[in-house]
């Protein structure tokens, strides 16, 4: 049986008596018990806590974040655990031989555990679907969709997708739309197991569509945008940059944010297409940018992380508000006026300043695979390692 490990409640005594020792010694009001063989002895805890953990709990607190709990999730025999995907609910991890588990999100217990096809089949993302008629979890493989209810953990049914995924699907209603290699953007009814229609754009489509309300946006390998109608998939506009696109785009305030390997940062109206701005770097831009408030952050290469304002006044080239090249990573979140990075071939999370770009503080995980949050306000982090450890971490006011 899955087996949970709940340290919470040690790790805040321990971080809350190590704070209040050392705050009494330092103010000189020092209390009963207050003594420097107990400092040092919670001190050693600490320590030990520390290297128990799969993120050090007395690193993460500084970044405004406590230990919820952490637990272990059995995996298949020569397995690792590959990813996790937080959808609604619950955490749901997958191993290499797709074993899916269902760990919630309050206590770290592992509900369930199914395995949902063959390892060759690539596991994309996870979604809870609850409507009047369903209760599943919804596992996305390149190859298949898998419905699992929800509950039971029962494998309810495989719908085989066709064309195959070449990017990650968004859920829109009843449907995915998903890009493939050949180019088209499918609208994939997973309540019936059928492709419904969908558009075609030249090449590869290169990066997950972006549903924003009624419109969908997709990008491909020859550098094509196509802005489609959510709901009858035709085509609304579409523009052509001289070489490929490889990332998503984002959206904000009526501008779709497009990082092209064509060297420029692009701001295009979301209406039409038309260029709002266009930043020249002297890098490809193969990762997303990323719009934080009013600002959009985008990495360079040659510049390191860049902040451009989102609507600059009267700058047709943008307008950069600082760059900090030691920034490195994905931005996965942000708290307390900082964005958080996760770099996974470095492994190590650094918080950055919104504001000036310094970088406060960089904790080297070794153990940890990957790192997801609960929501980009950056509510809550999940840490996932190979060997089956998952760890949460909640946000502090």
């Amino acid at each position: 049986m899955p087996q949970c490990s709940h340290r919470s409640l040690l790790v805040a005594l321990a971080v809350g008596l190590i704070a209040g020792a050392a705050f009494a010694q330092s103010s000189g009001s020092a209390s009963p018990g207050v003594t420097e063989g107990n400092l040092k002895r919670l001190q050693e805890m600490r320590d030990t806590i520390d290297a128990d953990s799969l993120a050090p709990p007395s690193r993460l607190t500084p970044l405004g974040y406590r230990v919820d709990w952490q637990t272990r999730v059995n995996r298949s025999p020569g397995s690792i655990l590959v990813n996790a995907f937080v959808a609604a609910d619950g955490i749901y991890t997958h191993d290499s031989n797709n074993l899916v588990s269902r760990v919630s999100l309050d206590r770290g217990e592992v509900i369930w555990q199914t395995p949902v096809g063959a390892a060759s089949d690539e596991l994309l993302d996870v979604y809870r679907v609850a409507t009047s008629e369903h209760n599943q979890v919804m596992v996305v493989g390149r190859l298949a969709v898998h419905l699992i209810d929800f509950q039971s953990g029962v494998y309810d049914t495989r719908e085989r997708v066709t064309p195959t995924l070449y990017t990650p699907a968004a859920i829109r209603g009843p449907y995915l739309i998903y890009g493939s290699r050949g180019g088209q953007i499918t609208w994939h009814q997973w309540e019936v197991g059928y492709p419904w229609r969908g558009n075609s754009l030249p090449g590869a489509v290169t990066a997950e569509p972006l549903v924003v309300g009624d419109m969908v946006f997709a990008v491909g390998s020859t550098g094509r945008i196509l802005a489609l109608d959510a709901n009858s998939t035709r085509l609304r506009w579409e523009k052509q940059l001289v070489t490929g696109i490889d990332a998503r785009p984002a959206y904000a305030d009526e501008l779709l944010l497009v990082a092209g390997r064509d060297q420029y940062l692009w701001a295009l109206d979301a209406r039409d297409g038309s260029t709002v701005w266009r930043y020249f770097t002297e890098s490809q831009l193969v990762t997303p940018p990323t719009v934080v408030g009013d600002a959009v952050y985008q990495w360079v290469p040659t510049e390191g992380l860049v902040k451009c304002v989102l609507r600059p006044q009267d700058r047709i080239d943008g307008q950069v508000l600082w760059r900090q090249p030691e920034a490195t990573g994905a931005i996965i979140a942000t708290h307390q006026n900082r964005l958080l990075l996760w770099d996974p071939f470095a492994r190590v999370l650094k918080a950055v300043d919104i504001t000036t770009g310094t970088v406060i503080d960089s904790i080297s995980l070794p153990r940890v695979r990957s790192i997801t949050a609960d929501g980009f306000d950056g509510t809550a982090l999940n840490f996932l390692s190979e060997d089956g450890t998952v760890m949460r971490a909640v946000a502090q006011n």
